[in-house]
């Protein structure tokens, strides 16, 4: 599995199962144990990075200044091609981070599900988020990395427009707003790795100051996303699908911005690379 594909997974899967585990966490005891787990985790986590061994030589961490991760950020943000896909991807992660802020709301507030199905139905979620990153190899082998992007993103539109209609209408069910929710996580899985690798083939050196960006602009959003839902009336069904919506436009709409953005030889590679 490449390193972009691994990349998909932990910003994709690992937020999508946390929800599940906690669920069955809450199930099995009160809440005070979801905080003992976490505390046991942390320590476990402190004990593994102690065993880290160092990979930089002395020399190179000696030559490190503040002032050359500066220069490598600022030239980061000045290279449109990647930022645009960087912020299409961010964007992509907010439709996701929005569903899982308000789902706990959605499901057992408003539908009235256990907090045990609800842990079962966001992992059967995750599912979609899985398979598309799954297909999304096979995909590479007929459409071009920005054809499935697209395909994606206007899925994604779709899907919010969807929801919106079957909140508004009344006709939101448990089995409805799951089938939704699955193909909305599958949209995301189908074009954050695509979106990685075509961020990083616009960039040939500072790859780490690139990857550390990405990953901070996939936080920014994400939290973003959280924090309309959270003042959205308390997860209400309507705000949480529309925020879901308005992230997938705005991912649209970058992509649109991005549209005459050509990648150059690199995304050969990465495509290669990505079927490979």
């Amino acid at each position: 599995m490449t390193d972009f594909r691994l990349d998909a997974y932990r910003n994709g899967v690992a937020p999508l199962l946390a929800p599940s585990l906690g669920g069955l966490i809450f199930s099995a005891w009160d809440w005070h144990g979801l905080f003992w787990v976490l505390v046991a985790y942390g320590v476990l986590i402190t004990l593994a990075v102690t065993q880290l061994p160092e990979t930089s030589e002395s020399n190179e961490r000696a030559q490190f200044r503040l002032r050359d991760a500066t220069i490598a950020y600022a030239t980061l943000l000045r290279n449109r091609p990647f930022m645009l896909f960087v912020l299409i991807g961010a964007c992509m992660v907010g439709t996701l981070l929005a569903y899982i802020t308000g789902s706990a709301f959605v499901y057992i507030e408003t539908l009235g599900v256990t907090p045990g199905l609800f842990a079962v139905l966001f992992g059967v979620n995750a599912l979609g988020f899985v398979a598309a990153s799954q297909l999304n190899r096979l995909l590479l082998r007929r459409v071009s990395m920005l054809g499935v992007i697209r395909g994606a993103v206007a899925t994604a539109v779709l899907i919010g427009v969807a929801l919106l209609l079957v909140v508004a209408s009344g006709q939101a069910s448990t089995l409805t707003l799951t089938l939704l929710f699955i193909a909305q996580a599958a949209t995301v899985g189908a074009s954050l790795p695509n979106l990685t690798a075509l961020a990083f083939g616009a960039v040939r050196e500072r790859m780490g100051s690139a990857a550390a960006l990405q990953g901070t602009a996939h936080s920014i959003v994400g939290g973003v996303a959280g924090w309309l839902v959270g003042a959205s009336g308390n997860g209400a069904m309507l705000p949480v699908m529309a925020i879901i919506t308005g992230f997938a436009v705005l991912a649209a709409l970058l992509l649109v911005i991005a549209h005459h953005t050509s990648p150059g030889s690199d995304s050969t590679v990465v495509t290669r690379r990505m079927g490979s």
